[in-house]
């Protein structure tokens, strides 16, 4: 009976290119085993701005969105000392650059403004959320047996039963560009995030 080796990991695309990637990755999967389903040792979270984008990811719990209600900017950008015991947005934040983002919230996207990007991920609800999904994610693979991946990898399939071997550790993938605001204003804080979250080995 032959053994597939594979490595526990976490996928997540920071901003609209890093959601094609994690599609494009989904579809290589999908072309190796049959379905997603049938490799759960691989967990996908994409992280948007834009809650409009066009994504097989959008719509499912895998698909999260930095959104900012116009309300809630104008009061980030009129009262900003209310952030500061939250996030110390006067401390990092320049008022007149936030300004600049046409749409007055943050629900299509981050504008290509990094500084839009960065408070979108640190804006408390947003921030918890994301958190959260994170935490949810890798206590699923973590909690993952080798007997429950063979489980599925071989549920409906045609031919020999395939062993599921584990490599050690758990790995995270960041993908996205630093090209647009999304990405690129929220890269160096997700880090930090995640060292919270993992271990040495998980990185």
């Amino acid at each position: 009976m032959p053994d597939l080796r594979v490595f526990k990991t976490l996928v997540v695309g920071l901003g609209s290119t890093g959601t094609r990637v994690c599609e494009a990755l989904a579809e290589r999967i999908e072309w190796e085993v049959g379905s997603l389903e049938r490799a759960p040792w691989v967990e996908f979270l994409c992280i948007e701005t834009n809650a409009a984008m066009k994504s097989r990811f959008n719509g499912t719990d895998d698909f999260r969105t930095l959104s900012i209600s116009a309300a809630e900017y104008s009061d980030i950008i009129n009262s900003p000392q209310n952030y500061d015991d939250s996030i110390a947005l006067q401390r990092w934040a320049d008022i007149e650059t936030l300004r600049q983002l046409k749409a007055g919230a943050v629900d299509a996207g981050a504008g290509n403004i990094r500084m839009v990007g960065r408070l979108a991920l640190l804006y408390p609800k947003n921030y918890i959320n994301i958190k959260n999904a994170l935490t949810d994610r890798i206590a699923r693979l973590k909690g993952l047996t080798a007997a429950q991946a063979k489980g599925h990898l071989n549920k409906n399939a045609v031919g020999h039963e395939v062993d599921v071997v584990f490599a050690e550790g758990l790995r995270v993938i960041v993908t996205g560009t630093l090209l647009g605001g999304t990405c690129s204003g929220t890269a160096a804080d997700f880090g930090i995030l995640l060292q919270t979250l993992t271990s040495k080995d998980e990185r």
